[in-house]
């Protein structure tokens, strides 16, 4: 059997102010993408990323008080199955691209389009949706 994956306690009345963060992000992420400008393709990406991130912490919290302690997002994602147990293939899949996205995102130097960003939106959507119907 494998080690738990690391973890941090959180109350579980936060997870409200984590799934606060996810929100937004989501929301700055829509507006970039509303704006229409192609060299806002990195900025959503980011937030798209982030807002994954605080959401997933968000359902985590709301299940079992905790929240992943890791640098390493596989971490995170093997925590949610852990706390959660019947997260739908589909959604850790949208988990899992969205979260491998952060280092070309954000360290690569690469310029990503707008087009780029709305293929990582569809994806971050569909775990955010998710996210929402395990944190109401």
């Amino acid at each position: 059997m494998s080690a738990a994956s690391p973890r941090r306690r959180v109350a579980r009345h936060r997870a409200k102010d984590y799934w606060q963060v996810a929100t937004h992000l989501m929301e700055s992420a829509r507006a970039l993408v509303a704006l229409g400008d192609e060299e806002y393709g990195n900025a959503i990406g980011i937030c798209l990323i982030h807002a994954v991130i605080s959401a997933n912490d968000a359902v985590t919290i709301n299940a079992a008080e905790v929240r992943s302690s890791s640098e390493h997002h596989a971490d995170a994602q093997k925590l949610l199955q852990e706390v959660v147990r019947k997260v739908p293939a589909q959604v850790s899949r949208a988990f899992a691209s969205v979260v491998q996205a952060k280092f070309e995102y954000e360290y690569s130097g690469e310029v990503f389009t707008q087009a780029a960003a709305k293929r990582l939106m569809v994806k971050a959507e569909r775990f955010y949706q998710w996210a929402e119907e395990q944190v109401s």
